[in-house]
């Protein structure tokens, strides 16, 4: 649900044979699911596949919790609307600053494509409570939770621009 739709290939109308999801779908909780079509099970030899929490009962449950709150909650379109305030925040960024190529991704799985690595931008949003990664050697990457408001999505938005301010000011750009 994170990209706007419960999963990233819906985005291209492609039906994949095998599909792959992590904890996210049990809140959290350590689980992850392999899907696969009919025609490729029979074509796994035992031992070719295993797993770490395979039939743990708790994760099972997480798992069938995690699903019902999602489905409750309609997470897929709560993401696929509020990412759109999010994704015109970091365009309007993209635009004012030189340090910013462009605006990535989908949905909530989002990023900063920079001239630089993101290092110090990074530190400094940590500084100022905002975790954030890097993806690749530019991309400033950002996973916001499922439940962001859009009053954090204001504080994302000035911690963002203050940080890429800062680093412009200290490679002399601006």
């Amino acid at each position: 649900g994170r990209t706007g739709k419960t999963w990233a290939h819906q985005h291209y109308n492609i039906e994949p044979d095998i599909l792959t999801a992590g904890k996210a779908i049990a809140g959290g909780f350590p689980i992850s699911i392999v899907a696969t079509k009919d025609w490729l099970i029979p074509k796994l030899e035992t031992g070719e596949h295993g797993t770490t929490h395979g039939g743990n009962p708790l994760a099972c449950a997480a798992l069938i919790g995690g699903i019902k709150a999602f489905l409750k909650e309609n997470i897929a379109e709560i993401v696929s609307k509020n990412s759109r305030i999010l994704r015109n925040k970091l365009e309007k960024i993209a635009k004012e600053y030189k340090l910013v190529r462009s605006v990535k991704g989908l949905g909530y799985m989002v990023g900063l494509e920079l001239r630089v690595p993101p290092a110090n931008i990074l530190k400094k949003l940590q500084e100022n409570n905002v975790l954030a990664l890097k993806a690749g050697l530019t991309v400033l990457r950002l996973l916001p939770p499922y439940m962001i408001t859009y009053e954090d999505m204001e504080k994302l938005e000035i911690v963002i621009r203050n940080a890429i301010e800062e680093e412009e000011v200290t490679r002399g750009i601006r």
